[in-house]
Order: C-alpha cells, then structure tokens, then sequence
C-alpha cells in the first residue's frame, strides 16, 4: 500500500497555495478555490474559450485547453461561465464525425496525434457533461481500434479513450481498452499511472475493478521513502504528480 500520510506531508512541504487547494480538494471531494487561484486559472483564457499552449501567448491549443480543463475540474471550478465557454469552444471543435477537426480546419495549433485530441477532448466534454459532442468523439475513439485491438497511439490515448467510453456507457469496449491499460502500465511512470488511475475514478469505474490493483501496485512499488514519486521534471511537476497519485487510490487503501 501507498503511504498516504507521508505523500501528503511532502506535498504540504513542497507545494505552493494552489497546490495544497488541490490537494484539500483530492482529500475532501469539495473545496472550491479562493477567488485569486480561480482568476490565476483563467487570467490567460482566449476570447474564443480555449487556452494558449505555453509556448504560444495567443492562440488557443487544444491539448493545453483540455490539461487546464483537468486542473479546473479537479479544483472544483467546473460551474462557472467561463469553463462553460471553454466547453462549448471544444465541442464546436467536434465534426459530424466524432473525430476533432484538424488544425487546416481550425486554425488552432497542430497536433501529430488526431485520435489523443479526439479522445481527450471527448474526454473533457463528458466530465463537463456535454453528451451532444461527447458521444459522437466516443464512437470516433471506439471506431479507431486496431486490428489487432489496440489503439495506434500513445499510452495517454489508451487511459482517456478506456475513461470515455466507460463514462457514456461503452462498457464492453471499455473493458477491452482497459485489459489493454493494465498491461501497458506494468512499466509505465509513475506520473502515467497516477493521471490514468485519476481518470477512471473520475469515470466512476468500479474500485475494484482489476486495473486499479496494477494502479495501486505499481504506485506503491514507486513511492519514495520521504512520500514522493520519481519524475522527470521541476518541483512544481513533481508536487503535481503526488497530488495526482493520491487522488488515484483515494478510496482503494
């Protein structure tokens, strides 16, 4: 088992007052954040909704839409009508299709992967319950796989496409997608496991469900002496990927 207590302590230590917000928010299901870290959170949003890319002052990225997405959901900031325009700023992103429509079409910043965009913007559309684009991107995502039952994509890809089709209710391709999961996190880091495990909590799979005992095993395999995860990476992302972790076993240990 993780040693909750001492990532906590490490997170207290190290992080800064978002951080230890974030955390209270992953300890306690509800703890909205202070007014001067919610503007924090929007200070950069587009006109159109979205949010830049940190190399790009201006124009709104996908993929850094959906990551802030990920910390305002979990600061518990979702209901305000600034994420309501950054939804619908994702879901006119969303083709007939189902697939994200592509930078040509867009204007937005390229991406190599169209299939992690659909997923993750599939993703974020449901957690923001915004089905009427949601289910469309999740039979893109189910459509996708492989011959050989797997999605041609990044590990990122595998946890947020098994996350959405759980959450709108594709359960048996789901748990094709998550057997898929549990095998390619054997080895994967520990900051993967901990944001994968936080999705399928998020997607309301079942706790004992057999991915979350790779989750939590291969997490407590990992863990410091002094609480922490080894990652690749600033302070900051380290913080942030022990805020993850803790969320991901929250309610299995």
């Amino acid at each position: 088992m993780i040693d909750t207590a001492a990532a906590v302590e490490w997170v207290i230590a190290h992080g800064d007052e978002s951080d230890r917000h974030r955390l209270a928010t992953v300890l306690t299901g509800v703890w909205p954040a202070p007014l001067d870290v919610a503007d924090a959170l929007f200070a950069d949003q587009s006109p159109e909704g979205g949010f830049p890319a940190p190399w790009s002052a201006r124009a709104p990225s996908v993929a850094a839409t959906c990551e802030r997405l990920d910390r305002i959901i979990e600061l518990d900031l979702r209901y305000s009508s600034r994420v309501d325009r950054c939804a619908d700023w994702l879901a006119a992103l969303v083709a007939p299709d189902g697939r994200v429509r592509s930078a040509v079409d867009t204007g937005h910043l390229p991406s190599q992967d169209p299939l992690y965009l659909t997923a993750n913007v599939g993703w974020c559309l449901t957690v923001l319950d915004r089905p009427e684009a949601a289910g469309p991107a999740a039979r893109a995502v189910r459509d996708a796989v492989g011959a050989s039952g797997v999605w041609p994509s990044c590990l990122t890809t595998t946890w947020l496409a098994a996350a959405l089709l759980w959450a709108v209710g594709l359960r048996e391709e789901a748990d094709q997608g998550l057997g898929i999961l549990a095998r390619r996190l054997l080895d994967a880091p520990p900051a993967d496991i901990a944001r994968a495990g936080c999705a399928l909590r998020t997607a309301l799979l079942p706790p004992e469900h057999p991915v979350f005992r790779v989750v939590l095993r291969r997490l407590t395999a990992t863990q410091r002496p002094d609480g922490s995860w080894p990652v690749d990476g600033a302070l900051t992302e380290q913080v942030a990927v022990a805020i993850t972790a803790i969320g991901a076993v929250a309610g299995l240990v």
